[in-house]
């Protein structure tokens, strides 16, 4: 599963040059999920947001793929645009039976097991960017900048405000 999420994460890095991706079932697996067939030929664009939830692998032994499609390839299919995205029913399922914390409930949607309710590539991009930082005087606020125009504030917390307000001597260097 780890090496499956893994490819999953390469592959959606690869498909952004693909303006439409199309959900491809595996016919060979044994015990198929009703769901994933149901999803089996569906073409959206690359950017609809049902992809952030119904990227593969979407459970424990789905082999479930995405192939990156063209507008030509879509013409060839007698298609002249992008399906219908499905609509998610959510569930509600335990998890933790023998977890030391116990059990509890969550909602997942239907027909994809609870952890992989997401996208593996699309999450990658999201922590490989961390935010901007905020301004420091926003953050803090101008009242609270100037309370803390004294030499040990300024200093633990770097406020550019407050260490301006202080003296030459008793800045932080």
């Amino acid at each position: 599963t780890n090496l499956a999420t893994s490819y999953a994460a390469g592959r959606w890095q690869q498909l952004q040059a693909a303006p439409y991706w199309q959900y491809d079932h595996q016919d060979w697996v044994e015990h198929p999920r009703p769901v994933h067939v149901s999803w089996d030929g569906l073409i959206l664009e690359k950017d609809d947001p049902a992809w952030r939830i119904m990227f593969p692998p979407n459970g424990w032994a789905c082999h479930c793929k995405v192939r990156g499609l063209w507008l030509r390839d879509l013409i060839r299919m007698g298609k002249s645009g992008p399906d219908k995205a499905p609509e998610f029913k959510y569930v509600e399922r335990t998890i933790g039976q023998r977890s030391a914390l116990g059990p509890r409930t969550v909602r997942v949607p239907e027909g994809i097991d609870p952890g992989f309710e997401y996208a593996p590539g699309s999450a990658r991009l999201r922590s490989a960017i961390p935010p901007e930082r905020p301004d420091e005087f926003a953050l803090v606020g101008r009242a609270a900048c100037m309370a803390m125009a004294c030499p040990i504030a300024a200093r633990q917390t770097r406020c550019r405000l407050a260490a301006s307000a202080l003296p030459q001597k008793n800045r932080a260097r």
